[in-house]
């Protein structure tokens, strides 16, 4: 599962417009989401800044990072599709609203700001055909109605799902993975297969670390292995070592 579901309600109430109105509509409505997207995560200043780093014509620097920065946009669960009207919203605010067209419609008064959201099968939606495959394909929906609960302890949380509270509990610390492994009553499993990878970032524009030899030493000082037990040595079965950002055991 996504850290956030993809519940969004219908704006049933206005007429569908012609078939070519309707893809402009939304053609539009997707710029200006990414627009939003890229100013709300700071993605914009960071064009600007690379802009001034690298030694192209103005021209290639817009195409070539344009083309990166969109492709990373239209990649994230967090780009999503909302009316004109809010994702012109300030990337400093809030979005006030849930207006979408997915499976679920966000049930706005029954939300307790810190403790819960609630979410309703949306009759009006037809899933697309084919397989689903994590954010990909038709949701199909099984549920008339979803209660997510906001559980800051893990310990609470853990006693909820083991007492027959809650049904379902998205992220567990990895700390507590065991003990829920030997509770027959539940079944723990990894559904989002692309894990995590922790990343150490040096500011290269700052001494000590502005000199390539100082970051050699401090990587032949780090062993990945102390690194990811310190992490997950409580579950062994979803550590995976020999992995990074710019390579792999394959080459």
């Amino acid at each position: 599962m996504s850290d956030s579901p993809s519940a969004w309600p219908t704006d049933a109430d206005k007429p569908a417009p012609a078939t070519g109105v309707r893809y402009v509509v939304v053609l539009l409505a997707t710029a200006m989401a990414i627009l939003l997207y890229l100013d709300r995560f700071c993605l914009s200043l960071a064009v600007t800044y690379i802009k001034q780093d690298l030694s192209l014509s103005k021209q290639k620097a817009d195409l070539l990072l344009g083309a990166f920065f969109l492709t990373y946009a239209l990649g994230q669960v967090y780009c999503a599709i909302m009316p004109e009207r809010l994702a012109q919203t300030d990337a400093a605010e809030q979005v006030k609203e849930a207006m979408g067209s997915g499976p679920f419609k966000f049930v706005a008064a029954e939300r307790v700001p810190g403790q819960r959201v609630v979410f309703e099968k949306n009759k009006d939606y037809v899933p697309r055909d084919g397989k689903a495959s994590f954010n990909a394909g038709p949701k199909i929906v099984y549920f008339d109605r979803v209660i997510w609960n906001f559980v800051p302890d893990p310990g609470t949380a853990s006693a909820a799902l083991q007492q027959g509270e809650v049904d379902w509990w998205e992220n567990p610390p990895i700390d507590l993975v065991p003990q829920l492994k030997s509770d027959k009553n539940l079944v723990v499993a990894v559904k989002d297969r692309t894990g995590e990878i922790g990343c150490l970032r040096f500011n290269h524009l700052h001494p000590p670390f502005d000199k390539p030899a100082v970051r050699r030493a401090v990587l032949t000082a780090i062993d990945q292995k102390d690194v990811i037990t310190a992490f997950a040595g409580a579950e062994p079965s979803i550590k995976r070592r020999d992995r990074g950002c710019w390579g792999s055991p394959a080459g």
